[in-house]
Order: structure tokens, then C-alpha cells, then sequence
């Protein structure tokens, strides 16, 4: 037979059902006319409640306990009043809040003012709660409902010194720390500047992308000590003097060209003079010495060049054999 179990676990609710809703075992339930209210209302029963924006919480600090205040509205801004409040409150079981299991407590919260209620939360340890707030009118009808949090970061103790005061200058010197009496010590540099480990590959990875091309250089070309003292040189000279055009020297065949012309003139220049008398001389005549060192030849034209070397050529082909 099918089995339906409901219970509330701390801030929510569970439900079990011991069948199914395809028709295989619960055929007569699904056949019942009333079977899909049933399933809608135990899901939304399931389901948490939407909070009330009209329910405001707020926790306030009161020796070793921690009071609770709830301020209630409805929808027009007036306050809601007379109305039965609880707070459900679920934490850690252990006192020093380490354990695992939660431990649910109720609190009745008290009228105080005109839509606000206020409650004591029994001595919390350090850790995190749930508070789920409800709010019921004189016939049980729920009004409103809130969930929130609470949490507790140390103890209150730790918020006076008292007697420990003294005890502080002692664990300042044991552990070679100092005392700050004033606030703006906190933000004081260190005497001891503190180290961290900063990687340097993004370095050495930019240092050998530069070096790489001037390694390449040094390997393919052949630089010598003059091309190193040109380079030098060209480096110290102004930047005004370093686009000053340098005189072009001549050109070999220019300077053969002028020779010839130079020739030419000369030449002409002797065949233009008047001849002189020729005076015989009674002792025979010798012969001038030959001189071992030829005369050097005048350059001739570009015109007389290219005849001689078709002069050459015409030899060649006469002189070949068939």
C-alpha cells in the first residue's frame, strides 16, 4: 500500500511518498479526482515559502547574548501587530562549533512597539546560523515568513582585553614584534622588507630575440678592423655632416678618353711646326741606341680599337684550316 511521510528538518521540510505516479502501483490513486490537487499541494508544501518583503531582521550584540529584533509591514506600510512570531534557529551542536550535525532551537519573540518584536538567541559559538522567522494571526494562519543568517566570527570576550593587555608586551619581545599603540603604525613600512619569487624567463626570452640577429650577422659576415673604424668614425661624425655628399671619383674610361684627347692635341701641334733645316754632318752617323723600354703607345680611339679587332678576327678566320 502506498505510504506518505512528511516531517520538517531544521529550516525545511521533506516528504516522502512510497509509490509512484505513472500507474503501475498507485492506479487507484491516480484514478481519484482529487489526486492532482494532492501532489500540487504536497510539492508546494515542500517547497520553501517566498520571504515577505514587509519582514526586516536584525541582530544585535548584548553581553553573551545576541538579540533579535524583527520589524513586520504589510503591503500599505502599516505595521502588523498582535501577531504569534517565532524564530527558528539552526547551528553547529558543539560548543566550539566544529561538529557536524546542526541542532535546530525555537525562540517566541515579544511585542515591544507597533509592528516590531524582539527575542533573545541563547550564547552562540563562533560559526554560521540559519534563522527562519514566521509570523501566525490568533487563528494559526500563517502572515509572513523570512529566512536569514547569522554569523559569529570569534567570541565576545575578544573584543575587551582586560587582564591579557599585559600580556602583550611579553609576546612582542618573545617573538620579536612590537606593540602598536597608535593605528597609523599598522601601516608603517617593514624594518625587514618582505622577498617574493619573481620568474625571469620573460627576460632572457627578450634578451635572446634581440641578440639572435647580431649572432646571425657576426656569423655571415666578414666585418675586419677597418669596416669596425669606419663604423666608428661614421658614428662620431655630426649628424649634419652625415648626409654630405661625397665627390664621386672619376671613372677609369673617362680618364683614358682624356689621355687620347690629349694625344691628339699634342700631335697636331708638331705636325703643325715649320720643319727645321737639316745640317749634314761629315762623320758618319751611328745609330741611335735601342732603347730596351718600349714607348708607351697613345691610347687610341674607341673607332680605331674596334677596326684593328675586326682586322684581328678576319686573320683568325683566313688562318683556320678548310
Amino acid at each position: 500500500d502506498p505510504l506518505l511521510a512528511t516531517w520538517q528538518y531544521g529550516l525545511g521540510r521533506a516528504a516522502a511518498w512510497t509509490s509512484d505516479v505513472k500507474g503501475q502501483w498507485a492506479t487507484d490513486w491516480i484514478k481519484w479526482n482529487g489526486f492532482n490537487t494532492f501532489i500540487a499541494q504536497l510539492t508546494s508544501w515542500v517547497l520553501p515559502q517566498p520571504a515577505d518583503e514587509g519582514l526586516q531582521t536584525m541582530f544585535a550584540s548584548d553581553g553573551e547574548q545576541t538579540v533579535l529584533e524583527v520589524t513586520s509591514e504589510d503591503a500599505d506600510g502599516r505595521p502588523r501587530d498582535l501577531l504569534d512570531t517565532h524564530a527558528t534557529v539552526v547551528g553547529p551542536d558543539s560548543p566550539a562549533g566544529s561538529g557536524q550535525a546542526l541542532v535546530s532551537q525555537a525562540i517566541t519573540l515579544t511585542q515591544v512597539a507597533a509592528g516590531r518584536y524582539r527575542g533573545r538567541l541563547p550564547a552562540v559559538q563562533p560559526g554560521t546560523y540559519l534563522v527562519r522567522v514566521t509570523q501566525q494571526d490568533a487563528g494559526g494562519t500563517p502572515v509572513a515568513s523570512a529566512t536569514t543568517g547569522l554569523i559569529v566570527p570569534y567570541s565576545p570576550e575578544y573584543k575587551s582585553l582586560g587582564e591579557a593587555a599585559s600580556v602583550l608586551p611579553e609576546l612582542s619581545r618573545a617573538t620579536g614584534g612590537q606593540v602598536l599603540a597608535e593605528p597609523e603604525l599598522a601601516f608603517a613600512p617593514l624594518a625587514r622588507p618582505a622577498s617574493r619569487v619573481q620568474p625571469i624567463w620573460p627576460t632572457l626570452l627578450l634578451a635572446a630575440a634581440l641578440l639572435f640577429p647580431l649572432d646571425v650577422a657576426a656569423r655571415r659576415l666578414r666585418l675586419t678592423r677597418g669596416d669596425a673604424q669606419r663604423v666608428w668614425a661614421w658614428m662620431r661624425t655630426p649628424l649634419r655632416r652625415r648626409g654630405a655628399a661625397v665627390a664621386p671619383r672619376p671613372r677609369a674610361l673617362s680618364t683614358l678618353f682624356a689621355a687620347r684627347d690629349r694625344a691628339i692635341g699634342s700631335r697636331s701641334q708638331r705636325m703643325a711646326q715649320p720643319a727645321s733645316p737639316v745640317v749634314e754632318d761629315e762623320r758618319p752617323s751611328r745609330p741611335p741606341p735601342e732603347s730596351r723600354e718600349p714607348s708607351p703607345e697613345l691610347p687610341a680611339s674607341p673607332e680605331a680599337m674596334a677596326a684593328r679587332l675586326r682586322r684581328a678576327k678576319d686573320r683568325a678566320r683566313k688562318s683556320r684550316p678548310g
